[in-house]
């Protein structure tokens, strides 16, 4: 019993109904890609990719999405929050609306945008 509820104790390991593996057009599947949250809409297209939440993209090479209308397109790179975009290679955008396009560069806070190598911008 779980809440008052009978619960099938395998039902609580089965995670097909929100995780994935990550697939290209073509249907292959991307070594070590993975998509959890909304999956018909989080795409994870680049080996070792990561896009969680609901209508996430992460394409670069070993890059990480989360929350809501996120892009992680550099390798290595970042982005969480709301409508958060990480372009630059190792790039890190979180909070809203905050784009990191340089290389190694960091936005945070609400539509800031970092557009050089190794810049940072934060707050608003």
């Amino acid at each position: 019993m779980f809440g008052g509820t009978s619960i099938n104790v395998d039902d609580l390991f089965d995670l097909s109904d929100r995780m994935a593996k990550g697939v290209d057009d073509n249907g292959n599947i991307i070594n070590g890609a993975i998509i959890e949250g909304n999956i018909q809409n989080n795409k994870a297209s680049s080996d070792f990719s990561h896009a969680e939440g609901d209508r996430t993209t992460a394409s670069g090479y070993q890059s990480h999405t989360e929350g809501y209308q996120t892009i992680a397109s550099g390798n290595r790179s970042h982005a969480e929050g709301n409508s958060t975009k990480a372009f630059g290679m190792s790039s890190h955008a979180e909070g809203d609306n905050t784009k990191a396009f340089g290389n190694q560069s960091h936005a945070e806070g609400y539509q800031t945008t970092a557009s050089s190598s190794q810049s940072h911008a934060e707050g608003y």
